[in-house]
């Protein structure tokens, strides 16, 4: 059983503002060796699609496709509230989905032909909150699931711990070129769970040894089973955090599972009346 600790005021402050995805932001790891490896179309697990960039005025961070099991599209995606906390005209309002130009907010997708992209809106966020640091969107188009791998939901949440860990964003470097910057998705395999910290809004899970650095914000934290292959989504990549130079956090999954199945509903309810 994985040891349970719980968070103070001290410990709460420390990663709530210890992340920064804005863009030309100084890449906080440069000094270390870098252990994220890039994910190559061809190389790479597919899964890893699941994955893409949000984009938007003057920040960058990572956004992640889920569905339903069964499902051959979705049209909705996942990420965290502060990514987009610049844009709401009131970001203390957990239910406001007001956006400021909302048009320009994007996901780019990778796909095994190229890029996809999709404008996006916001269907509901956790708000301004450590464990409701999450929000859902919905893109302007369906993507099917042949075209770009989404993770399939789990009908409850997920545990805390699996037997491997890896985290997946487009996050910033420190000697991978192609990865710079957060320009293109890259991976930490040795990720490991440290700690369940009881915060508000829902739970945030503590690793360790694992590197989330600028723009990983939104990204997968994921999880298997033994030897599978199969990937578990456990929760929404949080940044590093300022106490020692290898520690991130995840918002687990089961603070937003509810929600995420009624933006699914959402979508195909407008589907069908719009056909």
């Amino acid at each position: 059983m994985p040891r349970i600790g719980c968070v103070g005021i001290i410990a709460s402050l420390l990663f709530s503002a210890a992340y920064t995805d804005k863009a030309g932001a100084t890449d906080l790891l440069s000094l270390m060796t870098e252990e994220r490896q890039v994910w190559e179309p061809e190389l790479s697990p597919v899964w890893m699609q699941a994955v893409g960039r949000l984009v938007m005025p003057g920040r960058r961070c990572s956004l992640i496709m889920v569905r339903e099991p069964g499902d051959i599209e979705t049209r909705v995606v996942i990420s965290q509230f502060h990514c987009l906390a610049d844009m709401f005209e009131n970001p203390a309002d957990k239910n406001s989905t007001a956006l400021i130009g909302w048009k320009e907010l994007q996901a780019h997708l990778n796909s095994k032909d190229g890029k996809v992209y999709r404008n996006l809106s916001v269907f509901r966020t956790g708000g301004n909150r450590l464990g409701g640091d999450w929000a859902i969107m919905i893109l302007d188009k369906p993507v099917p699931v042949s075209e770009v791998y989404s993770f399939t939901l789990p009908q409850s949440p997920p545990p805390y711990q699996m037997d491997k860990e890896m985290a997946v964003g487009n996050s910033a470097t420190a000697t991978l070129p192609n990865a710079h910057r957060g320009n293109e998705l890259s991976y930490d395999e040795s990720c490991r769970f440290d700690a369940l910290l009881k915060a508000t809004g829902g739970d945030v899970v503590r690793v360790v040894e694992c590197q989330m650095n600028d723009g990983a914000s939104g990204g997968a934290y994921v999880g298997f089973y033994d030897d599978s292959k199969e990937p578990v989504l456990l929760g929404i990549l949080k940044a590093i955090s300022t106490e020692k130079p290898e520690t991130g956090y995840y918002v687990h999954l089961g603070n937003l599972l509810n929600d995420i199945h009624q933006a699914i509903s959402h979508t195909k309810n407008k589907s069908s009346t719009s056909q």
